[in-house]
């Protein structure tokens, strides 16, 4: 949720912008404003997004928002997550986060590391700093 409010909200309203989605309306008694994120700016609001994880989670293990929160992904074996890893796990971040979390949420309910589907995939797991 921090990742969210710290980078994708500002993320998403830039991709917006740049991209041409902004709009303003107004009438009697009424203004509208705001950021419209659809068609080929959800695709490269998606890209990034996924890149954002891969990115941090390969350089330094964490995100902005695990950061805040004290923990990190490894790999199984304790070791500082590989590259490749980070990629198989945040790609399927996208089947984890199906029905608002809830297929993430089942696999790391039923594993005894509390793995998601993309840890399992990636041989990683989130530990506490």
């Amino acid at each position: 949720m921090l990742d969210a409010v710290i980078v994708f909200l500002p993320l998403a309203i830039g991709v917006g912008l740049i991209t041409g989605g902004g709009y303003a309306e107004h009438g009697a008694g009424y203004a509208n404003a705001g950021v419209n994120v659809g068609g080929n700016a959800f695709w490269l609001l998606l890209a990034l997004g996924i890149g954002y994880y891969i990115v941090c989670e390969a350089a330094a293990g964490a995100t902005l928002g695990k950061l805040m929160v004290g923990i990190r992904v490894v790999g199984e074996d304790g070791e500082h997550v590989t590259f490749g890893a980070a990629v198989v796990r945040n790609l399927l971040r996208v089947v984890d986060a199906f029905l608002f979390y809830l297929v993430g949420f089942l696999f790391a309910l039923t594993s005894t590391r509390g793995q998601r589907l993309g840890d399992r995939a990636a041989h990683t797991i989130v530990i506490r700093r």
